[in-house]
């Protein structure tokens, strides 16, 4: 399984919602403005300046509506001014006589925009208001006498809101259905891209989630500053050699555990591999960080990971490193020197935390003193 792969595609697949509201938007609307607007100009021939001045309207109304959903501040008034459009277009058809050429329909497309522009329990509302519309007009006598069109019939006027009804539904349960489908494609799209930035073990995020963790909050103007420090537990190969891997399983989830509670947050905590672990802190100043390596160390240090048979006591080195978040701050010199720092630790004697400016200053007096 390529892991990068994978970040990557659930980089794109994120996409902005309201980039796709905007796009559903200024299509319909193009093709709408460009259809009411063909309508009028075909229809100059006949003098009805009613029609016209309708078809016009609502051409231009259009128009304003892919200029609403252009900005980002307008698009949730574009959205309801777009389905308001779409009720006031169902009127237009029934009263000029286009529904003829639309009545199957029209209630089918009015589901699928208000289902992508505003769910489930919105468009189930938008079309039935559709279809109230749709009743005044055929049934309740006031509603037909407003109507232009002088050739419906009666069985226009009892199958068109049947039809209506029919195409609604429809469109909604196809939408309903590819909507469930595709949500149960990102959970499962999700679940497995979870599952890639995990450890199998300790249930603690992984050395790739670690890496692209650094990244986003290095890029993060809210970042000040960034604390990192690499825990190594010491002679660790002894205790798997002792007491067997499944013994030493189970001392790599306690101390998971146990860093995890003391950093509190366990987004920010990694198992970097083997018996590495990786902490970040952020917006901390140095002395934090020391101060949280310091309580990891002694907690690990004075918890007995034996049972009532017998008493097993580990330790931990811990290398820390500590930097301002600016424009010259590089991921890979942050985790070399922090790592620098816990080798030297490991080397010096273990137990011990080790910053990277303790390490350049005993570099410093070391090559002094050569020198000197």
């Amino acid at each position: 399984m390529d892991l990068k792969k994978i970040f990557e595609a659930h980089t794109y697949q994120k996409q902005d919602e309201a980039s796709r509201y905007r796009n559903t938007m200024i299509i319909v609307a193009l093709v709408f403005s460009i259809y009411y607007l063909v309508t009028g100009f075909l229809e100059i021939s006949k003098a009805d300046l009613v029609f016209l001045r309708f078809s016009f309207s609502i051409s231009l109304c259009y128009v304003i509506c892919v200029i609403l959903a252009y900005f980002p501040k307008t698009l949730r008034i574009g959205k309801y001014f777009m389905v308001i459009l779409l009720e006031c277009s169902l009127i237009f058809m029934i009263v000029f006589g286009e529904s003829y050429y639309f009545s199957p329909y029209w209630g089918l497309l009015l589901a699928a925009f208000s289902y992508e522009l505003f769910g489930r329990k919105t468009s189930i509302t938008l079309i039935a208001i559709g279809f109230l519309i749709v009743i005044f007009y055929c049934y309740v006598p006031f509603g037909m006498s407003l109507i232009i069109y002088p050739y419906y019939n009666d069985t226009f006027y009892f199958i068109y809101p049947i039809m209506f009804a029919v195409f609604s539904i429809s469109g909604y349960l196809v939408f309903y259905r590819l909507d469930r489908k595709f949500d149960g494609l990102l959970s499962t799209r999700d679940k497995y891209l979870r599952q890639a930035q995990l450890d199998n073990l300790t249930g603690l995020n992984n050395r790739y989630y670690f890496d692209s963790l650094v990244e986003k909050k290095m890029s993060s103007t809210e970042t000040e500053s960034i604390g990192l420090f690499i825990l190594d537990i010491d002679d660790f190969k002894n205790v798997n050699d002792t007491f067997g891997h499944l013994f030493g399983d189970e001392v790599l989830k306690k101390i998971s555990k146990m860093i995890t509670f003391i950093s509190g947050d366990e987004l920010n905590v990694c198992r970097w591999g083997g018996e590495e672990f990786c902490i970040l802190e952020f917006n901390q100043t140095p002395e934090d960080i020391v101060s949280l390596a310091e309580t990891v160390r002694i907690m690990i240090m004075n918890t007995n990971f034996g049972d009532e048979t017998k008493d097993i006591y580990l330790t931990v080195s811990i290398g820390s490193c500590w930097r301002e978040n600016d424009l010259s701050l590089q991921k890979l010199q942050l985790f070399r020197d922090a790592d620098k720092a816990l080798y030297y630790a490991k080397e010096s004697g273990k137990n011990k935390v080790v910053t990277d400016k303790q390490l350049a200053d005993i570099e410093a007096k070391a090559k002094a003193e050569a020198e000197g």
